[in-house]
């Protein structure tokens, strides 16, 4: 027997050697993730105990998202309850303006959501249109069907 490989057997030596070494890259390359991995793991304990003496204030902050969206549902709510009563008693903003003593454009804007409804003008108007005050926070009880508009 030769000492000498054939063709068929040095390219299957050539191929297992790019193998070799292809394993080696891929090992290294997940050496160098696990190392990532590992230094995440570490940052993210180091900011999970930076942010523990906040979380008071960041429940706090919730608190208050919750609240403000509430009180952007009650101005939603007083809204639709003016132009709701406004249209089946066929007013106008200028007539809402003149009850409320505010311009029209505040009466607009209002309207339009970019200035809200104090609890004076929730007054005002429950007075022009003699309902509760309520009713037009609540959104009920001055509907045509169930007041006798």
């Amino acid at each position: 027997m030769s000492n000498v490989l054939t063709e068929n057997e040095a390219a299957a030596v050539a191929a297992f050697s790019k193998m070799t070494e292809d394993a080696a890259k891929i090992a290294d390359q997940y050496k160098a993730m696990a190392k990532t991995y590992e230094a995440t793991l570490k940052l993210a304990e180091q900011y999970k105990a930076m942010l523990k003496p906040i979380e008071p204030m960041l429940k706090w902050y919730e608190n208050q998202a919750k609240i403000y969206r509430g009180v952007s549902d009650i101005q939603e709510s007083v809204t639709s309850s003016m132009k709701a009563i406004m249209g089946a008693r066929g007013l106008k903003q200028s007539d809402l303006a003149s009850a409320l003593g505010l311009s029209a454009s505040t009466i607009s804007q209002k309207m339009t959501k970019r200035v809200a409804w104090t609890l004076d003008d929730i007054e005002k108007a429950s007075e022009l249109f003699k309902v509760n005050p309520e009713a037009l926070v609540a959104g009920h009880g001055f509907e045509p069907w169930t007041s006798g508009l």
